[in-house]
């Protein structure tokens, strides 16, 4: 049992060193990456991506996800990236046959990592770590993401570490983890693809940012006045030469450009107009972590158009009936059903299926606005069955018939610039 245990820590000691190579200069041998989001329902996403890469001479035979019968092989490590610390479901790992892939768990997971730390530190602060600094390290790979960091910067503070790579990759793996894929040995030096997907719950989509703030950018968005900007961790783009980003709208939506940034340099920008964004960007060693935001409008032709013709056929109900309005106050029966049968009509717009968390924050104000036109015709039926005195009822007729013709006009503007920006980006494609 000791032998064992004494050629696994030799062996994390030549992997580790292997490791801190690689991973540092991960660009020289991994070559291509294509990642694809997809926005599901609720608050759900999948991450699709495609890695072209030639294997490393990475051995670990000791991995616990390997049967037992098959370890004299020596299965080849494949790191194939550095994902964020949360629960993660469906998660398949296929090779360019499409042959199923075993990926490295928690334990071997954690050891790794703390080796390649292990070995970074030792090569950057020329220090053997102790037991007890190992044990550190290995908090910062196993631990949870938010005291992992504090403990990472802590381990910066006492070792000396500051601005080096080794303050980088601790911070980095005290939020994410590597994943590792096993490779038949004879793979080894050639080139391959390998590709992996997963779902994960995204949380809030939407930025952070005040709820006023929020509401605002909703509704602009809403109205067509202004593009919902989206904003997804793409992550730290050092682990290839060159990505490829492919993110679809959700139903209901389409892109209107997709920028690829650091929050300082662009990368990469995509204006075309469309159902997908495409964008391709090309990185340098030392980048941070690059977001890709995505800038959607809602479909012109669905929803938006709708609640825009019904804020025309609301006004012009109310224009109608309030240029004979005392005819219609002493007899107010057909009115009144037209009035309270409208509202019913226009509440199916509330009646849909399960849909992305994003197309609800955008067209969610598009279905308020649905309900308060469902209001003004609930309250004009009300006020002729109750029978108001004739000004009052003249005031509140023309107030209701001034709102909705200003929704229409309204939603009809932003329709106009949904419209003149999906031509502008049509025109600049060339299509």
């Amino acid at each position: 049992m000791n032998n064992e245990r004494a050629l696994d820590e030799v062996q994390l000691v030549d992997v580790g060193r292997a490791l801190a190579s690689a991973l540092v200069y991960w660009q020289s041998w991994c070559h291509r990456k294509v990642e694809a989001i997809s926005l599901l329902e609720g608050e759900r996403a999948r991450r699709r991506v495609s890695v072209d890469l030639t294997v490393l001479d990475l051995r670990w035979p000791i991995a616990r996800e390997v049967p037992r019968w098959r370890r004299d092989r020596r299965q080849a490590l494949v790191p194939l990236a550095t994902i964020a610390k949360a629960s993660m479901r469906r998660f398949d790992v296929i090779d360019d046959a499409g042959t199923g892939l075993p990926i490295l768990g928690a334990d071997d997971n954690g050891a790794l990592g703390t080796a390649f730390l292990a070995q970074l530190i030792s090569s950057e602060s020329d220090r053997a770590l102790d037991e007890e600094l190992r044990r550190k390290v290995s908090g910062v790979v196993l631990g949870e993401p938010q005291p992992a960091t504090d403990l990472a910067l802590a381990l910066v503070e006492e070792l000396g570490l500051r601005e080096t790579v080794s303050e980088q990759f601790l911070v980095r793996l005290a939020q994410e983890f590597i994943l590792f894929a096993l490779v038949p040995p004879e793979r080894i030096g050639s080139r391959m693809v390998i590709k992996y997907s997963y779902h994960w719950e995204t949380g809030d989509l939407q930025p952070k940012r005040g709820w006023r703030t929020a509401l605002r950018d909703r509704t602009l968005a809403a109205i067509g006045w202004k593009p919902f900007a989206l904003a997804l961790e793409v992550g730290a783009p050092d682990t290839a030469q060159s990505v490829h980003i492919e993110i679809p709208a959700p139903v209901g939506l389409h892109c209107v450009d997709l920028t690829v940034s650091d929050g300082e340099t662009v990368f990469a920008v995509d204006r075309v107009v469309g159902t997908v964004a495409h964008a391709h960007a090309t990185f340098a060693q030392d980048v941070g972590a690059v977001k890709a935001t995505v800038r959607l409008d809602p479909d012109p032709t669905g929803v938006h158009r709708l609640v825009t013709l019904s804020a025309f056929a609301v006004a012009a109900l109310l224009i109608v009936t309030g240029l004979r309005l005392d005819e219609v106050a002493a007899d107010p029966g057909t009115p009144v059903s037209l009035m309270l049968f409208g509202p019913a009509l226009m509440l199916t717009l509330l009646v849909r299926p399960g849909e992305n968390a994003v197309v609800a924050a955008i067209v969610g104000p598009l279905r308020y606005i649905a309900v308060g036109l469902a209001g003004l015709l609930f309250a004009g039926g009300v006020a002729l069955g109750v029978g108001l005195s004739p000004r009052t009822l003249g005031v509140a007729w023309w107030v209701g018939a001034s709102v909705s013709v200003s929704s229409g006009i309204v939603l009809a503007v932003g329709s106009l610039a949904i419209v003149r920006r999906v031509h502008r980006g049509r025109r600049g494609s060339g299509r």
